[in-house]
């Protein structure tokens, strides 16, 4: 319809829309047997963190609770 109405513009979305909605359908197509096979694995244990990564978790919420008093919820 919009090839009718000399609409090249609209021809060129469509087109672009559709090899998008190709791409993502060949994509979950071939991500599913990869996200079966995941699913399957048991969860790897998390390893503890360094002090290094406890200290900059802590300084992350501080400078959070700052930015955004208003936001932070907890009662520390």
């Amino acid at each position: 319809m919009a090839t009718a109405l000399a609409m090249p513009n609209i021809v060129r979305l469509l087109n672009s829309n559709l090899e998008e909605l190709s791409a993502a359908r060949k994509i979950t197509t071939s991500g599913a047997p990869i996200m079966k096979q995941s699913a399957k694995e048991p969860e790897q244990a998390k390893k503890p963190k360094t002090e290094k990564e406890k200290y900059s978790a802590k300084k992350s919420k501080e400078e959070e609770a700052k930015a955004a008093p208003e936001l932070n919820t907890s009662t520390t």
